[in-house]
């Protein structure tokens, strides 16, 4: 690593991730935008993740390694990663997900048509390999506060909150989270990202989001299993997004949809526990009361069916692209 900071540093926590890093590691550093560091998170893993990331590298002094030594959660690996960033945007990333080669050059380009901007992010495209192997295409995170939109362009925060709850994968100006102290809350295990994000979109110290209208960010729907308590987290995430930011307009939002959005995520927490697939609950949720809305929760649910069917058929010439560069970028001979 040279003495010149670079312009994006990209926080990439990982815990037991052998298996999946080597690709995620090549598919941030073949980016073609190229001035960059990538600080990968080794987060007390148990297994070959730190040598599975420099193995990947293949000698890119860009890479990073930061080992703790024990396993702290991925909000403390993300906020030790925010505390290592030399560069001018913080760009934090999955260890199991893949980009779009052209991403970081479209996110660029739109901070520099909007230098004002606080944040800047691209639509995010689900995908997950079958029991065939097949790669099989989730749908596009957009809202409808934006899905029409083409090009680059500010995000409208109210429906894009109402939606998606702020959900992005952006770039950070890593000034404002120097300024804000603004970091991810280590006592939540599920919801940590979104309590996050929502401070970084509705903080008084920012000025707005840019949105790139390109499903550049392909997030791995795994078979994990998942906090048992994301109805509880959402409400304790919401307090204190409202809470660190002060924001009377994110506190009305919370009140409009807070409900149904509690209803949404308990039954996602029943079938998830039915399933077995359900982790510890967090400490201090028992203490946190739901008071969830059917009648609401169904119209959340219908409104984003309605977004995601018509966005896949929006989407239908794209899809197959996407598939072939995921494909492409997980092949075991990708060296």
């Amino acid at each position: 690593m040279t003495g010149t900071a670079p312009l994006i540093s990209v926080v990439m926590p990982a815990y037991n991730a052998a298996a999946y890093l080597p690709a995620t590691v090549r598919s941030v550093l073949r980016q073609t935008f190229r001035d960059i560091e990538l600080l990968v998170i080794d987060d007390g893993s148990t297994d070959d993740t730190a040598a599975a990331a420099v193995d990947a590298a293949r000698g890119d002094a860009r890479l990073r390694v930061i080992s703790p030594g024990v396993n702290q959660g991925r909000s403390a690996a993300r906020n030790l990663g925010i505390d290592a960033a030399r560069g001018d945007w913080v760009c934090p990333t999955d260890a199991d997900d893949l980009w779009a080669r052209g991403r970081l050059a479209a996110l660029v380009r739109a901070a520099h048509r909007f230098p004002l901007a606080t944040a800047v992010t691209d639509d995010v495209m689900g995908f997950r390999i079958d029991a065939s192997g097949e790669i099989r295409l989730g749908h596009r995170y957009a809202s409808r506060a934006s899905w029409w939109v083409g090009g680059a362009h500010v995000l409208e925060r109210r429906g894009w909150y109402v939606d998606r709850d702020c959900h992005m994968c952006p770039i950070i100006r890593r000034d404002f989270l120097t300024a804000t102290g603004l970091r991810y809350p280590v006592e939540m295990s599920s919801g940590e990202d979104l309590c996050f994000l929502t401070q970084v979109a509705f903080s008084p110290s920012a000025t707005f989001t840019v949105r790139v209208a390109e499903p550049n960010y392909y997030y791995r729907e795994g078979e994990s299993t998942r906090a048992a308590n994301m109805a509880e987290s959402r409400v304790r995430g919401a307090r204190r997004a409202i809470e660190g930011t002060g924001s009377a307009e994110l506190a009305t939002l919370v009140d409009t949809v807070g409900r149904g959005t509690q209803w949404r995520l308990a039954r996602g927490d029943a079938r998830y526990a039915a399933a077995s697939r359900s982790g510890e609950r967090d400490p201090g949720v028992d203490d946190i009361t739901l008071n969830p809305d059917p009648v609401r929760g169904v119209g959340q649910l219908l409104r984003l069916k309605a977004i995601e069917a018509v966005g896949r058929a929006a989407d239908h010439q794209l899809r197959p692209g996407i598939v072939r560069d995921i494909e492409g970028q997980l092949a075991p001979n990708d060296r």
